[in-house]
Parts: C-alpha cells; structure tokens; sequence
C-alpha cells in the first residue's frame, strides 16, 4: 500500500500506522533490558496518558505524566532485571543526570509504580 495513487482509491496504510508508533516511541522506549521513559516529549504534549504499552522485556507500562513530573506503572508479565531512564540520562532518579543507572528488579504478576520528578 502507498500514497502514490492519483484517484485516491487505496487506503494508506503507511502513514496510518506510522503515525502512532512515532507518538509512541517518543513517550516510551524499551529494549530487552532498559526501559526510558518520555525520551523525546513533544512540546504540544505538556500533559497527558498512555496506557497499554507493551514493552521489549515482557511488560504493559501504563504512563502519566504533566510538567515537571510522570509516574509509570509497570507490569511485567515475566520476571526479569531492568534499567530505567528518562531524557535527561538520568537513570537513579537523583535528578544530576550523571547516568548512573540501578537495575530495577521486576516479578512476573507484580506492579511496579515510578515516580519521577523533573526530568
């Protein structure tokens, strides 16, 4: 499927489905290992909600967040060993960005709640 049609009888596909992966992965990222929260928060979304993402570790991530604070519950489905970050690099939750991430240790059928304050 393509844009390319000139009597616009094909339905487009690639920019339907594009779009909110992109709005996606600028609120949440994952690999098997680590998890980011609001990497690339857009300014026209200062507040708002994103509920049932699934994660590349095995985990839905339900996130809220408003200026200056964002709270995420993570439910991981399996047990597994993660690190958490935000934009800032900051991945210990102290707020200096130094980078220094601690693993955060998640258990199949039990929600994990993060608050985070300026990011």
């Amino acid at each position: 499927m393509s844009a390319h049609y000139p009597n616009r009888d094909v339905y487009n596909a690639d920019a339907a489905h594009t779009l909110p992966a992109v709005l996606i992965e600028m609120l949440v990222q994952s690999t098997p290992g680590r998890l980011v929260l609001l990497p690339a928060l857009p300014p026209f979304l200062p507040a708002g909600r994103l509920a049932g993402v699934r994660t590349r570790f095995g985990a839905e991530v339900e996130l809220t967040w408003a200026p200056g604070r964002a709270r995420a519950v993570v439910k991981p489905t399996r047990t597994v060993r993660i690190e958490v970050r935000t934009s800032s690099g900051d991945g210990d939750g102290d707020g200096d960005g130094d980078g220094k991430a601690q693993p955060l240790d998640l258990t199949a059928g039990e929600d994990h709640v993060l608050s985070l304050g300026a990011w």
